[in-house]
């Protein structure tokens, strides 16, 4: 998968949430930072949607909020590590809690592993 395909893929899982501070590309000019206003509120996610947003998985802050996602997905406040494995040349996101050697994501890219550990978290948690 290239990025966009993978972008576009998380945005549109049922468990995918839009969150301030994520950068987000759509169909409008340049990307736009989600961001509240003095009141609390940002465009919805079904605003999103209607305007073919995905998120920039490589910016900073939408890592974040991606860790966040996952987290909520995996129904964990702790235990998720991300770290760049120099032997395999490969980011790889790993989960602590698992009793299966704890790796939940990986990818080229820090970006790419934790948008790999998204789909993977939102996989293993459909009953949750």
């Amino acid at each position: 998968m290239n990025l966009f395909e993978i972008e576009t893929k998380i945005a549109a899982l049922p468990r995918w949430s839009w969150m301030p501070g994520m950068l987000i590309v759509g169909n409008f000019p340049g990307p736009y930072r989600i961001a509240e206003d003095r009141f609390g509120c940002y465009l919805d996610g079904e605003e999103f949607a209607s305007r073919n947003c995905f998120p920039c998985i490589e910016d900073h802050a939408t890592k974040g909020c991606i860790l966040a996602l996952i987290k909520d997905a995996m129904q964990t406040k702790t235990g998720i590590s991300v770290c760049y494995s120099s032997d395999l040349e490969e980011w790889r996101v790993h989960w602590s809690g698992s009793t299966h050697g704890g790796l939940l994501g990986k990818g080229k890219t820090e970006g790419e592993a934790l948008a790999d550990a998204f789909l993977n978290a939102c996989s293993n948690t459909q009953g949750v």
